[in-house]
């Protein structure tokens, strides 16, 4: 009786998350019925080429499984973007499968635009300051904060009134700054949920209107 080798069947445990920075866990379980896979030396993997991963055998998992911590920096040039893991396993037939697994290596902070105030208007007294933030990683809403002259103490948090949005807002009381700041530079800030971070600030943003300074 011909039976067909098809080889391998290969699946992806992780990594589960669609981005990562710094390193990411690569687990594959490698599944032949036929030639079962039972030495680490049958299974390679490697994202520039095909063995540059070293993997480490889950012991006593049936189905065969293969484990590694991927360090994102030791790859030059400097691994950015959408990345493929492969992983390819040879059974004792000879038979050779591979599976392959996307995820983006992220290190950007978020992108930042200041919506209000807008660049050179006039402001005083209690402003708003709404900002549109978005992340590949998403954002780490508890690090979404408007400084004012560069100065933590001169600061307020901005939160994301609608979930559905990505506009986050508060109010600030420039009056609180005194006649010391004429000009004073309005930056906002933010990291994402793998910790990169983003500013983004404005010097023409925020022209003190003179009434509204105590």
């Amino acid at each position: 009786m011909y039976i067909h080798d098809h080889g391998a069947i290969i699946t992806f445990v992780q990594p589960t998350a669609a981005t990562a920075h710094n390193s990411v866990t690569l687990e594959a379980i490698i599944d032949d019925s036929l030639h079962p896979i039972t030495m680490l030396s049958q299974v390679q993997a490697g994202i520039r080429t095909p063995n540059e991963i070293t993997l480490t055998q889950v012991a006593g998992a049936l189905p065969f499984r293969v484990t590694a911590t991927i360090d994102l920096n030791s790859y030059n040039p400097t691994l950015d973007g959408p990345q493929l893991i492969t992983v390819t396993a040879t059974n004792s037939n000879h038979t050779k499968t591979t599976g392959t697994k996307q995820f983006t290596v992220d290190n950007s902070g978020p992108d930042i635009v200041i919506d209000t105030p807008v660049a050179g208007a006039f402001v005083g007294g209690v402003v708003t300051i709404s900002a549109t933030i978005t992340d590949l990683s998403g954002v780490n809403e508890s690090t979404v904060v408007a400084v004012f002259g560069g100065d933590l103490s001169h600061s307020v948090t901005l939160t994301r009134p609608d979930p559905t949005q990505n506009v986050y807002s508060g109010v600030f009381d420039l009056r609180s700054l005194g006649r010391n700041y004429v000009l004073p530079e309005l930056s906002v800030r933010a990291d994402d949920t793998l910790g990169n971070h983003g500013e983004l600030g404005d010097r023409k943003s925020t022209r003190l209107n003179s009434s509204h300074i105590t």
